[in-house]
């Protein structure tokens, strides 16, 4: 297991949250980019995200370029992960157990997907008011740190 934490959102309102649980993964959307390589510089993935759309603004292609490299490149087998479930008020942690991969048939919209051994959940009211601070972020996916992370951690009994 590694020392690096996700957090990624399971979509407006946690909606994607069944099917990662269902089928044991995490996902993003952007399914009209079709497959892109993980190999691919962001350099070049931003130049393919602003020739496929258009007509995206400057601020939400840089958006859409930094969530598929971070979602892409920087994820790696043996990071925790954690998604929320809004309705429930129950997160999700995780271990990533693959790489990511192209499949438009376990998520319909969602094709980019990362394979999760999903180990424990734990209720928002019993994490610290800085631990909800932080994962509360308005982010698709970022990092995890600090006091927040080591309070996740020992959900899964890593102290």
């Amino acid at each position: 297991m590694s020392n690096t934490m996700w957090m990624l959102r399971a979509g407006e309102g946690a909606r994607l949250m069944p099917y990662f649980i269902e089928h044991s993964v995490v996902a993003i959307g952007l399914s009209e980019l079709g497959y892109l390589d993980n190999q691919l510089s962001k350099e070049a993935l931003n130049e393919y995200v602003r020739s496929e759309c258009s007509h995206l603004y400057e601020r939400p292609a840089i958006s859409i370029v930094s969530l598929l490299f971070r979602f892409l490149n920087n994820i790696n087998i043996g990071d925790n992960i954690l998604s929320y479930d809004a309705k429930s008020k129950i997160y999700y942690i995780g271990e990533v157990i693959s790489e990511p991969f192209f499949d438009e048939d376990i998520i319909p919209q969602h094709p980019r997907l990362i394979k999760v051994k999903w180990m424990s959940q734990v209720e928002k009211k019993l994490l610290c008011k800085s631990t909800q601070n932080q994962l509360g972020a308005a982010l698709t996916l970022f990092q995890v740190t600090g006091a927040a992370r080591e309070e996740m951690l020992k959900f899964i009994g890593v102290r």
